[in-house]
């Protein structure tokens, strides 16, 4: 999973701050919905790491899934 952040209210540099291989993201359905938890890097340097934290909705997680099945969204990145 690849993940960007790029600045909203400027033009800035998108950024690529986690390129995490599905083995290593914690998936937790626990709660009723899906939560993705990985690691990221920083924006502005590579030495700050943060825990990222995903929860979507089950709504969400199968709009989703509908969109993969249909070819909507290109889950080949």
């Amino acid at each position: 999973m690849q993940v960007y952040v790029e600045p909203l209210k400027r033009a800035g540099e998108r950024k690529l701050i986690s390129c995490t291989p599905i083995d290593q993201i914690i998936v937790d359905r626990s709660s009723g919905c899906v939560v993705l938890t990985f690691e990221a890097g920083g924006m502005y340097d590579n030495k700050s790491k943060y825990k990222c934290t995903l929860e979507l909705s089950s709504d969400f997680a199968g709009t989703l899934q509908a969109a993969l099945a249909e070819g909507i969204v290109d889950s080949s990145h």
